[in-house]
């Protein structure tokens, strides 16, 4: 059904072809954990564009190419007369003579369906200022992973500012049939054309759709909450809100009670990254005062003797198998991600350097010191 289509915005996929890829990505995943072959895309390559640059994009789409059998190619504006000033138009034909795919990460959402326009071949948008459908779609698989199959009906609430992220939600919870909630600044809705576009695909699946300024209206009886911030903000959630068995995946600032933070399940993207700022942040007292995500009430927890890093599970461990996910269905989870690019620099390469020592993917040419200016 999906064969030879484009992938810029939720909006454009049936409610079937939404269906038919998250229970392809499932199968796939299922596969890969399992060690069986699933190199459905043996002898094709798959050229990414980053006018925009990102650790985890590089290197999940890199990954599940190796992973699927193809290869992937980095083309950054250095690589390409794009970033000489060569139209979009040219770009596109260009390759569609080479390759079978591009993936794009890019600024305006203009140039990514123009770039599919000129392609004869399937473009994906990676990211624009606009959407963000890939992040979104490996969202609801993790909610479906977590929460059950059925996400219909489930109730998920956003706070933060109405972005590339919120549009992608909005369409994305609209064809899956899901109750989505966004808290926003006033001034800071999501695209009003977005907006009315997913109230539409909504008719089909009975999806709830609604836009308030209220973080407690929108977080009241939430199967799952994610929350964005800026720096200043320290916003706080009241477990008295919040559904038995709510998924919290909180990237930013963010207060929790102390009881419920040291009841609720505890999953992190990386304990020894979080366990390393502490250390070279060397703080006294309130170390939430100092760094602000939620991992650092863990540490002053752990510091206080109130819980162990035992009680904190790495995501890793639970995609790797070693870990249980979800234990029951009143489970409350709460999820913290880090993600300073500090951080996912060492991470990239790490990740890049394990990869050369095991004969995986491609050796790039990079520079052997820093480049200075």
């Amino acid at each position: 059904m999906l064969k030879g289509k484009d992938m810029l915005s939720i909006h454009d996929l049936s409610v079937d072809e939404v269906q038919e890829i998250l229970a392809l990505a499932k199968e796939l995943k299922a596969k890969q954990k399992a060690g069986v072959p699933h190199e459905i895309l043996k002898g094709k390559t798959l050229g990414m564009i980053f006018e925009k640059s990102s650790t985890r994009t590089r290197v999940s789409f890199e990954t599940g190419m190796y992973q699927l059998g193809g290869q992937a190619l980095f083309l950054s504006n250095r690589d390409l007369q794009l970033g000489r000033g060569e139209p979009i138009r040219d770009t596109a034909r260009v390759l569609s003579r080479y390759l079978d795919g591009i993936m794009i990460r890019t600024f305006g959402h203009d140039r990514v369906e123009e770039l599919a326009k000129w392609a004869d071949i399937p473009v994906i948008n990676a990211l624009t200022d606009l959407l963000h459908p890939c992040q979104v779609l490996t969202d609801l698989l993790t909610i479906e992973e977590y929460k059950g199959k059925n996400l219909k009906g489930l109730k998920m609430a956003y706070v933060g500012d109405g972005n590339n992220m919120t549009n992608s939600f909005l369409y994305g919870c609209a064809k899956v049939g899901m109750t989505f909630v966004a808290a926003t600044p006033e001034d800071y809705r999501p695209d009003e054309t977005v907006f009315k576009n997913a109230l539409e695909d909504a008719k089909e699946t009975g999806a709830a759709l609604s836009l308030v300024t209220d973080p407690k209206e929108a977080v009241k009886d939430a199967d799952i909450v994610t929350v964005v911030t800026s720096g200043a903000a320290k916003p706080f959630i009241d477990d008295k809100w919040l559904k038995p068995g709510v998924l919290l995946s909180l990237p930013a600032e963010m207060r929790v009670p102390k009881d419920f933070m040291l009841s609720c399940r505890k999953v992190i993207d990386n304990k020894a990254m979080h366990q390393l700022w502490k250390e070279f942040q060397n703080c006294e007292g309130d170390f939430h005062e100092n760094v602000g995500i939620i991992s650092s009430y863990m540490i002053q927890y752990i510091d206080e003797g109130l819980m162990t890093w035992d009680d904190v599970t790495n995501i890793g461990d639970i995609i790797a198998g070693k870990a249980p996910g979800r234990t029951s269905h009143d489970e409350s989870i709460l999820f913290c991600m880090g993600g300073m690019p500090v951080s996912d620099v060492a991470w990239g390469t790490e990740v890049y350097n394990k990869a050369l020592e095991m004969g995986i993917g491609t050796k790039l040419n990079l520079w052997d010191e820093p480049y200075k200016l």
